[in-house]
């Protein structure tokens, strides 16, 4: 197939009419069976239309490029046709570009939210022309979730006094904690999470 091509409506024509999209994406990522399986005639044209709708993904995915996309599909979708992430990529900073109006819109992405948290709200609807950008991530330890200023800490390793988003190598979970501006009354103290290169 062709860059250009489509590989989500691969069509199966018969007697001028189609009666059969395939959508390689599911067969050959997902790994999911045709609902039905359509023998071929003599006579049969399988034709590869030209990709009519497709998102960029740059950066920390395994296959960067462009993709095609159809109705439906949200950020998930697009990160798993590009392979997943890297162990290198960040969870947070990654963005989606596009344009409405002839205006440049950009929207941060939660890809932890969207990955470890499961929460679909992070799962953003795809737009044709959509780049989605996923940074390489920093020396940074991100504290997330139910604390009073979620952000992320830089880790310094040279001597002196520390600015408010430093911390040094070695320092305690519970220190990160209290550095967040503590825990809220709702979280749960019982089951917070370490995660490194995106596993818990």
């Amino acid at each position: 197939i062709l860059p250009q091509a489509s590989t989500r409506k691969i069509q199966l024509i018969r007697d001028n009419k189609i009666i059969k999209e395939l959508d390689l994406y599911k067969v050959l990522v997902r790994g999911e069976k045709e609902e039905e399986e359509i023998k071929l005639l003599a006579g049969d044209v399988i034709y590869v239309p030209v990709m009519r709708e497709s998102v960029k993904v740059l950066g920390e995915v395994r296959n960067p490029g462009e993709y095609e996309i159809v109705s439906g599909d949200r950020l998930k979708d697009v990160i798993e046709m590009a392979g997943g992430l890297t162990p290198r990529a960040s969870l947070i900073g990654g963005t989606i570009e596009r344009i409405r109006e002839n205006k440049k819109e950009v929207q941060e992405l939660n890809l932890y939210e969207l990955l470890i948290g499961n929460n679909e709200k992070a799962n953003i609807p795809l737009e044709r022309g959509d780049t989605i950008t996923i940074p390489v991530k920093v020396d940074r330890i991100y504290v997330l979730g139910q604390v009073k200023n979620p952000g992320s800490f830089t880790i310094v390793t040279q001597e002196g006094i520390l600015e408010e988003s430093q911390i040094r190598e070695g320092t305690k979970v519970s220190e990160l904690i209290r550095r967040a501006g503590g825990i809220l009354p709702q979280a749960s103290t019982r089951k917070i999470q370490l995660i490194r290169d995106n596993k818990i």
